[in-house]
């Protein structure tokens, strides 16, 4: 009898095995560190960050955007104006889903911790803004938004395709 279970048994294994080698990809998928290998890193400043902007979006077809002016960084973002040298943002409406970016780039090192606590203000808002209203997965990409500085620059990047938007970003902004 034991046998007989030990017969029965050898082809169900043989069976899991071959289900198991067809789930499994055919292709490995590149590790991400031999993707940022292909970045060509930016060794200079841009010479003006409203192109570092458009860049990001080329690939990104949303109604509703605007760039945000000195106002909208002091009002919208929670940025003293006094903090930042340059800028550039552009933001949705969000009627649409979220597709935010800033780039500020600060005077000093004491500036990069306060604009870092003012786009995680602002990131937090936007969570909350699309906790009920999620149009687009909008709750995901704002609780996903990265706020990062790099050399003398802060950003936020909160799109859909973060991994577009950070390259762009280490391939225009020196860091």
């Amino acid at each position: 009898m034991k046998d007989w279970k030990r017969w029965c048994a050898l082809p169900l294994c043989a069976a899991a095995l071959v289900a198991l080698a067809a789930c499994s990809p055919s292709e490995p998928e590149a590790p991400s560190s031999e993707a940022e290998s292909s970045i060509v890193y930016a060794q200079t400043d841009p010479e003006h960050l409203s192109d570092v902007i458009d860049q990001i979006y080329e690939d990104i077809d949303m109604k509703g955007l605007q760039d945000a002016g000195l106002e909208q960084i002091n009002d919208l973002f929670h940025i003293e104006t006094g903090l930042i040298s340059d800028y550039a943002a552009r933001y949705s409406s969000g009627r649409y889903g979220v597709a935010d970016v800033v780039i500020v780039k600060v005077p000093d090192e004491q500036s990069v911790e306060p604009v870092i606590e003012a786009l995680e203000q602002r990131r937090t808002e936007r969570v909350s803004e699309f906790e009920n209203y999620d149009v687009h997965d909008a709750y995901r990409i704002a609780q996903e938004a990265e706020i990062f500085s790099r050399g003398d620059y802060v950003i936020m990047l909160m799109v859909d395709d973060l991994d577009a938007a950070r390259t762009v970003i280490y391939e225009t902004i020196p860091g």
